[in-house]
C-alpha cells in the first residue's frame, strides 16, 4: 500500500495532524530535517503506531522533500483513518 505524506519537521512532538484536502496525510515530526533524521523519525513513528517493524515501511519517493510516499504492507485502511482522526493507533 502507498501512503502520501506531508512532513513538517522540527515540531515539538511527532504526531499526525490529519488529512489535507488533496488526500495527503499531514504529519509533524520532532526530528530536524537534516541527515535523514526526519525520515527516520517518520518511519519509527509509523512502525510504532501501526505495530509494524521498521523494515516493513519504506520511503518510496521524496527522501529529500517534505512530500513523501510511504510504502506499507497491506494493512486495514481503517488503521490509517483511525490514526489520522485521533493521532493514535487502536490498541
Amino acid at each position: 500500500m502507498k501512503l502520501r505524506i506531508k512532513v513538517i519537521p522540527g515540531a515539538q512532538r511527532t504526531e499526525v495532524i490529519g488529512w489535507m484536502a488533496n488526500g495527503v496525510l499531514k504529519v509533524r515530526v520532532q526530528a530536524p530535517p537534516e541527515k535523514g533524521k526526519a525520515n527516520e523519525e517518520l518511519v519509527k513513528y509509523f512502525a510504532k503506531q501501526l505495530r509494524l517493524s521498521r523494515s516493513e515501511i519504506s520511503i518510496i519517493k521524496g527522501r529529500g522533500s517534505r512530500e513523501k510516499t510511504l510504502g506499507l504492507p497491506d494493512i486495514d485502511m481503517g488503521e490509517i483513518e483511525h490514526l489520522a482522526a485521533t493521532g493514535k493507533s487502536r490498541q
